[in-house]
């Protein structure tokens, strides 16, 4: 071994205690690029999006297939979630991570409307995913978001969206999501919307907005004789420093907001 080699390894080992973080995470860098090169190189053809929409958290915990989100779903709903709200239309409840982030907690909504709130005339399953997911549409009732843009279209079950939310308050500026979506029914009384951000480097986000990570956006509506039964999971990193018992008092008010602007909308078209 030369000399110039044996020095290196003698100070690297010396010096190897002052810089332990700056290793770790080296390594796990390094393994994170592996896990990622070995799932793009066992990538499934037959999956929804291409290997480089898939970030890489979700690789090995998602068959991008609708089998494999189905499956992702069922699994979220078989979680051991802890009620914070409950009223005769709305729970919410929440749990302190996920299989994609440990880091972040994850809220679920669920809400049953009547179907005699809609005058006139009760809208389909697929009405209501357009009037919630049709971009033009979703502007027309949502004050809250600024605009929405499908950038890609893979099929008509599968688009990248990009969309931006107005400025809340003078100290919360505007906020950014791309994501990739998809939606299917089931029997056609069973619609299901998946949605999660791409890898940033695809769209390398500016300054202004700033940027989200949406790990998990799923969103079911289901129906029986007599109700509209709604399901959502969310689990989003908002880049903002908000306590999180703050955000999860809030949701319960944005989601009643949320299905009175909806069913208003629907109603209005309905007249």
């Amino acid at each position: 071994m030369s000399s110039s080699k044996q020095e290196k390894i003698f100070l690297q080992k010396i010096f190897s205690c002052c810089f332990p973080q700056q290793q770790n995470e080296e390594e796990e860098k390094k393994s994170e690029i592996d896990m990622i090169k070995t799932s793009i190189n066992n990538y499934n053809s037959s999956w929804i999006f291409p290997a480089k929409y898939i970030r890489p958290e979700e690789f090995n915990k998602i068959s991008f297939n609708e089998e494999g989100i189905k499956k992702f779903i069922d699994d979220l709903c078989a979680l051991n979630y802890e009620k914070k709200f409950e009223n005769e239309e709305i729970k919410i409840s929440q749990i302190e991570s996920s299989p994609l982030n440990q880091n972040i907690f994850l809220l679920r909504c669920e809400a049953v409307k009547s179907k005699f709130l809609f005058q006139n005339k009760v809208p389909t399953l697929k009405e209501i995913a357009n009037a919630i997911y049709n971009p033009e549409k979703r502007l027309q009732w949502d004050n809250n978001t600024k605009s929405i843009e499908i950038l890609e279209k893979f099929n008509d079950k599968a688009v990248v969206v990009k969309s931006i939310t107005n400025r809340l308050l003078a100290f919360i500026s505007e906020r950014e999501l791309i994501e990739k979506r998809f939606e299917y029914f089931i029997n056609d009384n069973e619609y299901y919307n998946f949605a999660s951000s791409i890898p940033d480097d695809l769209y390398p986000p500016e300054e202004e907005p700033i940027r989200c990570t949406s790990y998990i956006s799923i969103f079911i509506i289901k129906e029986d004789e007599s109700n509209f039964i709604f399901d959502s999971f969310n689990q989003i990193d908002l880049k903002m420093n908000i306590p999180k018992n703050l955000i999860t008092m809030s949701f319960p008010i944005k989601m009643k907001d949320f299905f009175n602007k909806l069913i208003g909308y629907i109603n209005n078209k309905n007249e």
